[in-house]
C-alpha cells in the first residue's frame, strides 16, 4: 500500500516505515555509528487516537526520529521516505531548526540534526544536513505547493539535487 495524504491516520500508523528500516539498516552496518536510539515520538502502531495525538506539543511531536552517536560525537536524524520527489513541509523545517537550535543551547557544538532520506524510486539512500537542505531550498526556486487535507505548504525537492548535495560531502 502506498502511503500519501490521501491514507487515513490509521493506515498511516499501521503501515511499516520503509524509510526507518532502511535508516537501522544503515546504522548495524555503519562502522561509524555506534549508538543509536530511536527517539521521535512514533505515532505508527500505537494505539493513540488522531485527537489525542493532536493535544501533544508539537515541539515533542516534532522530536527528531533517532539519535545517534558517529565517531565519537551525537546527532539528531530526521527520517524521511520519498520517491522522486521529496516533499518537505515549511512547517516542519521551522521545527527542525528549534531542534538544531536546542542542540547548540545545550552547549553541544557538534550535535546537529541530519536528514536520513530514502528514495524508493531510486532505491538509494542519502544523508544530508538541516543546513544543507535549508541551503538548497533557499538557493533554489522550488514549487510550493499546498496538502488538500492540512492545507500546509511543502516544497517539491527533485531528489536528483539532493543526491548532487549529497555528492559535495
Amino acid at each position: 500500500m502506498k502511503l500519501n495524504y490521501k491514507s487515513t491516520f490509521k493506515e498511516r500508523a499501521l503501515a511499516p516505515d520503509i524509510a526507518e528500516e532502511k535508516f537501522k539498516e544503515y546504522c548495524k552496518s555503519s562502522k561509524h555509528i555506534t549508538y543509536w536510539k530511536q527517539t521521535g515520538f512514533d505515532e505508527r502502531k500505537s494505539n493513540m487516537n488522531k485527537k489525542d495525538f493532536f493535544q501533544i506539543p508539537y515541539l515533542i511531536r516534532a522530536m527528531p526520529d533517532f539519535f545517534v552517536v558517529a565517531d565519537s560525537k551525537p546527532f539528531w536524524i530526521e527520517v524521511k521516505g520519498c520517491r522522486a520527489d521529496l516533499r518537505i513541509k515549511k512547517h516542519d523545517m521551522y521545527w527542525y531548526d528549534k531542534w538544531n537550535v536546542l542542540s547548540e543551547l545545550s552547549g553541544s557544538k557538534v550535535c546537529r540534526l541530519f536528514i536520513f532520506i530514502y528514495s524508493t524510486h531510486l532505491g538509494k539512500k542519502f544523508v544530508i544536513s538541516y543546513y544543507k537542505l535549508l541551503s538548497l531550498i533557499e538557493d533554489n526556486d522550488y514549487p510550493i505547493f499546498t496538502y488538500p487535507d492540512s492545507k500546509k505548504e511543502y516544497y517539491k525537492i527533485d531528489i536528483k539535487d539532493i543526491q548532487n548535495v549529497e555528492k559535495e560531502r
